[in-house]
Formats: structure tokens, C-alpha cells, sequence
């Protein structure tokens, strides 16, 4: 079945008394433990289990936890060793950064560490040829700049540079040409800090090969404070950065250095803000969300460090929900005309060529976020839809070269592209 419908957020959100609840245990009162359930919920488990003295009965409960955290931390080490070391024999230069590289490199203990997608930095204009040296191991690439996919267009403006997935096991690159987020074509700041971070970055022998990491000034400001700051993450903390913070700390990082660093990367007042609401520096840490009356005043005091990253993506967002409801304007009208006259419909269908070119998925989601916009412009998306959704989406399909086909079905009209069924609702 094909599915047209909203995109899906892969982050999770977590009611506030939640999140305050967590604050005295990641502040190191461990007599505060939070339920098992809320440890699991925000990929404490594991951590939790490594820092309760070895009497306390609350360990076995977590000890599972503990147990398949570190197999997973092993088996993502053993699945790189061999790709890395085949990007650094072709003379490829590889940076890790934030999840994979503080469990494996700064935390105590590996499965302390909770992390998903491995971010790691290369020049851009090797992205192809780590692409083809992973693909000749066996990853997938699901992604590249400048290749269309069902994952992005092939003019996606992006830090990243390149998505790989591990053919056997849940685990996908990130593959950066710059450290920080980038939304716009104008990223000079994004640019400087990335070749201000591979001047600083240490090359380590690692598993037979060698890798780069960043400094630990660098790991926290550009790794996790600009991450946090300057990107979709707006704002938000997440409850492993007080223990990031707090362990880069332990591993000799002082706070003068840090200073000396945010003025050096230009985002001294970021550092500031941040501060305010994590800093194991001063045993301070609140994981309430701002409002966003709160996120608009911290935007404009970074102004003239990152510019404004809220804004930007609010108007790259805009720009192309503009140009797709352009589109589709004539497909809205169309599908009108269709309701009050479907007899209409069958030489609309003669008039258009099928042309030989896949629907990616990014397209059919545009396709269905510019639907949406006519239907809550006119108000008719609180007044029983379908049958409008369905003729504007039939249409549009048409209108692409789509070879989509409208048919009854036991008496209900059924869109099927290439004979799946498409799912609109």
C-alpha cells in the first residue's frame, strides 16, 4: 500500500513533570532514582545500572538494560571497524561525533552512552567515494546530496552528505560535510566552525585504523550546545546533556578552556544561554521546554553569532509549501469541477501521458501537504473530505505522469498506482 500522508517525527516528546523528575538523579542524587519505566523511556537504564553501588537491589531490574547496551555498543563497533578502516586505506579522512564517539571514547563504560544514528564528518566532495566503498561492503546508501531518492530531492540544501544503512543490523550513518545544521545556501559560519573543528581534531589509532574525534571543547560546543541550539532541536534539552556535559568535564575539560573556545567558534552568548539551564559547572540543570516566547528572545541575542536558525527554517519551510500550493491550485480547481460534474473526468484521464519516473516518497508528502493547505483555506477539511482529498490527489498523480487509475471497488472508489493502493487519508 502506498501512503500519502504527514511525514512522521522520529522524536519523542515527554510531558514536563516527566522530564523534572529526572533532574536530582542526573545531578548525581542517586537515592532519587526514577521508575524503571522512565529510565527506559529516556535511555537511562543502562547508565542508571553503572552508577548504583553493586548492593543496591534496584540493579537487577536494570541489569537487562545494562546487558543488551552493550552488546549493541559491540556490535556497532565490530560493523564500522571494517568500513572505517577501508575509508582511511583510500585516504579518507573520518570524524565522529557526538553519540557514538562519547560512548566509545569519553564515557566510562560504552553502554552509559544511549545513541541511534552515528554522525560522522567527512570532506564533501569524498561523499562518493565513501558512498561506493560502502556500498562494495555491503551497506546501503539511502541517500547522497545532489541524487534524487525516496528520501530527499536532489537540490536538498543539508549538512549532511550522506545516509548509510548497515545491510544486517539497525544501523545507519550520518554522514556530515559540515558540523553544524545548515538550512540555506548561505552557511559561512556553518563552514567556518567545521574547518575550525578539523584544525583542532585528534587523529587515534583505532581498531587497526585510524580516526579523527574533536576536542573536547569542540565535542560539547559544536556536538551538543550548537546541536541543540542552532537546530530542529530548538532549545529543547535532552536528558542525556547534563551527563555529556558532565563527564567531558571529568575528562579534563575546564571551564576557562570552554570560554576561551565559544569565543574563538563565535558563540559565546549561545554558551551563555545555554548555561543558564545546563551547567554541571555550577551543579544547575532544568529540563523544562521554553515557550516560545522564550526561544524568539534567545534567537535574536544570537543573532549576530548564527544568525536566526528558527527563522530560517520557518521561511525554507514556507518557500516550498508556497511554491507546491502554486502547483496545485490547478489540481484543486480540477477536482471541484470533478465533484459537481464527474462525468468530466474520464476525458481529463485520456489527457495526460504517463511518463517513466518513480514517485519518491518526499514528493508523494508535498503532494499531500499542498491537498491540505486548499482544504483548510476553504474549510472544507472539517466537512467530510474524502471524496475532494481523493479526486486532488487523482489529479495531481495525472498531472505528474503518474499512472494512477480510479476504480470501484464494492462500491467504493479506490486510487491504485502501479496496483497498490494508494492510503490518502
Amino acid at each position: 500500500m502506498l501512503t500519502l500522508d504527514h511525514p512522521t517525527s522520529h522524536k519523542h516528546s515527554f510531558p514536563t513533570h516527566d522530564l523534572v523528575k529526572l533532574e536530582p538523579f542526573l545531578k548525581g542524587q542517586l537515592a532519587q532514582l526514577p521508575v524503571t519505566d522512565s529510565l527506559r523511556n529516556h535511555k537511562l537504564a543502562a547508565y542508571a545500572y553503572t552508577v548504583l553501588v553493586e548492593s543496591d537491589p534496584r540493579r537487577e531490574e536494570l541489569k537487562q538494560d545494562f546487558v543488551f547496551a552493550s552488546m549493541h555498543h559491540l556490535k556497532v563497533r565490530s560493523s564500522l571497524k571494517p568500513l572505517f578502516k577501508a575509508w582511511a586505506d583510500a585516504g579518507l579522512k573520518a570524524l565522529v561525533f557526538k553519540g557514538f564517539f562519547l560512548a566509545e571514547f569519553v564515557y566510562d563504560t560504552a553502554c552509559q552512552r544511549a545513541y541511534g544514528d552515528v554522525d560522522v564528518l567527512l570532506e564533501p566532495e569524498q561523499a562518493a567515494l565513501a558512498a561506493d566503498i560502502a556500498k562494495s561492503l555491503g551497506w546501503k546508501e539511502i541517500w547522497r546530496a545532489g541524487l534524487e531518492t525516496d528520501a530527499a530531492p536532489a537540490n536538498k540544501i543539508s549538512h549532511e552528505v550522506l545516509h548509510l544503512e548497515h545491510p544486517d543490523y539497525p544501523i545507519r550513518l550520518d554522514v556530515h560535510g559540515q558540523v553544524t545544521h545548515v538550512v540555506s545556501a548561505h552557511a559561512r559560519v556553518q563552514n567556518t566552525i567545521t574547518q575550525k573543528v578539523w584544525e583542532a581534531a585528534e587523529k587515534r589509532d583505532w581498531e587497526g585504523s585510524s580516526l579523527y574525534t574533536p576536542s573536547l571543547t569542540d565535542a560539547l560546543l559544536v556536538g551538543l550546545i550548537m546541536n541543540r541550539c542552532w537546530s530542529g532541536d530548538d532549545w529543547c534539552l535532552k536528558t542525556q546533556d547534563y551527563l555529556d556535559f558532565k563527564v567531558l568535564a571529568q575528562k579534563g575539560l575546564s571551564q576557562d578552556e570552554l570560554l576561551s573556545r565559544a569565543k574563538t567558534l563565535s558563540c559565546s552568548k549561545t554558551l551563555s544561554l545555554f548555561l543558564e539551564r545546563c551547567n554541571p559547572f555550577a551543579n544547575r540543570l532544568s529540563l523544562t521546554p521554553p515557550t516560545t516566547a522564550q526561544r524568539i528572545l534567545w534567537e535574536t541575542q544570537i543573532a549576530f553569532e548564527r544568525g536566526m536558525p528558527r527563522l530560517e527554517r520557518y521561511l525554507s519551510f514556507s518557500y516550498y509549501l508556497l511554491i507546491d500550493s502554486f502547483w496545485a491550485l490547478p489540481s484543486f480547481v480540477l477536482a471541484l469541477c470533478f465533484l459537481l460534474a464527474p462525468w468530466q473526468l474520464q476525458a481529463f484521464m485520456n489527457r495526460f501521458a504517463f511518463k517513466d519516473k518513480p514517485l519518491y516518497q518526499w514528493q508523494a508528502l508535498r503532494l499531500q501537504r499542498s491537498v491540505r493547505v486548499y482544504l483548510y483555506l476553504t474549510g472544507l477539511y472539517w466537512l467530510k473530505p474524502e471524496p475532494l482529498k481523493q479526486l486532488m490527489t487523482f489529479v495531481s498523480l495525472r498531472r505528474m505522469g503518474q499512472p494512477v487509475t480510479m476504480r470501484q471497488i464494492k462500491g467504493e472508489r479506490v486510487l491504485k498506482l502501479h496496483e497498490e493502493r494508494v492510503n490518502f487519508s
